[in-house]
């Protein structure tokens, strides 16, 4: 149970901070692909380009909401009850507050001292953007 809480506050705050980074990149990402702004982001008919750590880091949040999401599913699931089943919080979900708030802080520490340094890598590695056609993709 103590894990699951510490995965939901960690997943917790990683879901908020893609919407504070993609929202902060959307407003001062260029609207036509220039320089190293060439992966473009389509959100509610708006297009937007990002470089390659913002377009990187902008997927990778997706699988940390599954993580988080599976996290849910533990804690429904050591309640006893339907693991999909919606139930309103009790005094148990009170006691695994500070735990939630311990991975909060870990995810939030994570990403703003060791985020950029992750994402070089990733961007760095043989599975970084390649260049090719693909992966430059115009929505002229």
């Amino acid at each position: 149970m103590t894990i699951a809480s510490f995965v939901v506050g960690a997943g917790m705050a990683c879901w908020f901070m893609l919407f504070h980074f993609t929202d902060k990149w959307k407003m001062s990402g260029p609207q036509q692909p220039s320089g190293n702004y060439i992966y473009a982001h389509v959100e509610h008919g708006g297009v937007t380009y990002f470089n390659a750590m913002q377009s990187t880091a902008s997927h990778l949040y997706l699988p940390v909401w599954i993580f988080f999401f599976v996290g849910i599913l533990a804690v429904n699931a050591s309640r006893g009850t339907n693991a999909f089943k919606r139930s309103a919080p009790d005094r148990h979900d009170l006691n695994q507050l500070p735990v939630m708030l311990l991975g909060a802080a870990v995810a939030v520490a994570i990403v703003y001292f060791w985020g950029h340094q992750i994402l070089n890598s990733l961007i760095n590695s043989p599975f970084g953007p390649s260049g090719d056609s693909l992966s430059q993709v115009d929505h002229n």
